[in-house]
């Protein structure tokens, strides 16, 4: 459906595309930080309180209220390093509780290929550390985390956890933080200050509104009415691009009575207040826009701006049009955009923005339309890799790679249960970010679900029972690794394909050679594996 997938040739800052390491830099992965964070001192101060004392706390508030940028705030203070570092985990792309634990090792730089249960494998690795780990938005899988943090905990007397969750986890040991919205009361209350930085970065006219006394009360008045949600009051200074302050005013009230409707009415006061201002800035938005809303939110995590124009683009939203109205979505603080050194421009939708953008998706009856456009993506994204894994620019692949990983997950899930043959071809083609990036683990697990699922004469079975059979090579299983590339074997014998040969060669071959039998592995190569070993 989109063709050939073409890569991104444009170069990072520096030489290589990845800075060098610092000389005596500290371990550790944190994101950047926001260029605006007001207020909350009380809060930091609370929280690096309980870090010095604590091993496990959590952060919770409803969505919107700024409990991800607090915990970032609170461990990148010097005080809070760690000798083995601190490290931060965004579950928020995840959707399968079985990737939790991938996910942390992942994160944390531990490239398991041992054949033991890679949570074991995580408890002994943390066991002698000391590090402070985030696992930041935990709500949909909150049992899953509870267990794999209680494991964790028990291991490893040096780690510290934080988490960032509308729910607490319900863990023994765990010390919860409730995180409110910000004061609004007062001409310098937070809210009021946080509102009028996000009316200066869409406009610096709105200075004017803010300095006038009369005008300052009548902002102070919108922050109220919007319960002092940082989300919604970013939402609301966006606006003040095109509106005036009393014409926000004027049109936010009417606007809540309206939007108060039968979805809102059940919630907690604050989660109508939020609800409620993104259905706001939903419906000022242009209806191209709103469109791009709605489909944007079948991705999970960051995506550039060809994914965006590949999967979204159709009817009234031209691929042509896609950038522009993206960027009046950046302009409403409705999708955030960050520059990623070698990678480009990427974009993200918050969470709660994300699934209100889901809920309009399922009323234009397009869930499964776009999904599916996003799954053949990223699947061709993968073929493309594929053919780029050993050449000249592997390392480019790499990097393009670890940043799609998110995607990748959704496309594979998506499509082994609506399309198990291009699921197999698509994780087959992933071998190499499998084998050699450190996800062993993942890879077969999508490999022996895609290869239960499709039929033997799927395109894509032979690659996906090698790449199987590379995993087994990797974690030391040279039982299953043998038998794999014996039927690999088979099933290339009656092929036309040399590639397909000499790979089922190799992957025989290993298995014998590895345990301590080279007379065997180098007769069983057979002549084009001899050959090429040669």
């Amino acid at each position: 459906m989109f063709g050939e997938y073409s890569f991104n040739d444009r170069r990072a800052d520096s030489a290589d595309g990845d800075p060098g390491p610092a000389g005596n830099q500290a371990p550790g992965r944190l994101p950047p930080e926001p260029a605006v964070f007001i207020g909350r001192e009380a809060e930091l101060d609370g929280i690096h309180d309980l870090l010095r004392t604590n091993r496990l706390i959590t952060l919770t508030g409803v969505g919107g209220v700024g409990k991800s940028r607090l915990a970032l705030r609170a461990v990148a203070d010097a005080e809070q390093a760690r000798p083995d570092g601190v490290w931060w985990v965004d579950l928020s792309p995840l959707h399968d509780p079985s990737l939790l634990t991938m996910s942390v090792a992942h994160a944390v730089g531990l490239a398991d290929h041992s054949a033991r249960p890679l949570d074991e494998e995580l408890c002994a690795w943390m066991a002698d550390r000391e590090l402070l780990l985030v696992l930041d938005t935990c709500e949909h899988m909150v049992a899953e985390c509870r267990h794999l943090v209680g494991e964790l905990l028990q291991s490893a007397p040096g780690l510290t956890v934080l988490v960032t969750s509308r729910e607490p986890l319900a863990s023994p040991c765990e010390q919860v933080v409730e995180i409110c919205p910000l004061p609004c009361e007062g001409p310098d209350s937070d809210a009021l200050a946080l509102f009028r930085a996000a009316a200066l970065a869409a406009t610096p006219d709105a200075a004017a509104c803010f300095d006038d006394p009369d005008r300052a009360v009548l902002a102070a008045q919108v922050c109220r009415r919007l319960d002092g949600i940082p989300l919604a009051l970013e939402l609301a200074g966006a606006r003040l691009r095109r509106w005036t302050l009393e014409q926000m005013a004027q049109r936010l009230g009417a606007r809540f009575d309206v939007l108060c409707d039968h979805r809102t009415s059940t919630l907690m006061p604050r989660h109508r207040t939020l609800r409620t201002a993104i259905g706001w800035s939903h419906e000022l938005c242009e209806p191209v826009e709103r469109l791009l809303w709605a489909r944007l939110s079948v991705f999970t995590g960051d995506f550039d701006v060809a994914a965006a124009r590949a999967v979204c683009s159709g009817g009234p939203l031209s691929a042509a049009r896609v950038e522009r109205v993206l960027a009046g979505l950046v302009a409403k603080s409705v999708v955030r955009r960050t520059q990623e050194r070698g990678a480009g421009a990427r974009y993200r939708m918050l969470d709660t923005i994300r699934e209100y953008g889901h809920d309009w998706l399922a009323e234009l009856g397009e869930v499964r339309a776009v999904a599916d456009r996003h799954a053949h993506w990223y699947a061709a994204l993968s073929r493309a890799a594929d053919r780029g894994w050993m050449g000249p620019r592997q390392v480019d692949w790499y990097r393009r790679m670890t940043i799609e990983h998110p995607q990748l997950r959704t496309a594979l899930e998506h499509l082994l249960g609506t399309d198990p043959g291009a699921a197999l071809e698509t994780a087959g083609a992933l071998w190499f970010f499998w084998f050699s990036c450190g996800h062993v683990h993942e890879g077969r697990g999508f490999l022996e679900r895609a290869l239960r699922a499709a039929p033997q004469q799927a395109p894509g079975y032979l690659q996906g029972l090698w790449a199987l059979g590379l995993t087994a090579v990797l974690r030391g299983d040279m039982a299953a690794a043998r038998a794999l590339g014996e039927e690999c074997t088979r099933i290339a014998e009656r092929t036309t394909d040399p590639e397909a040969r000499v790979r089922a060669a190799h992957l025989l071959s290993v298995s014998h050679l590895l345990p301590g039998d080279p007379a065997r592995a180098l007769e069983v190569a057979g002549p084009r594996g001899r050959a090429r070993i040669g």
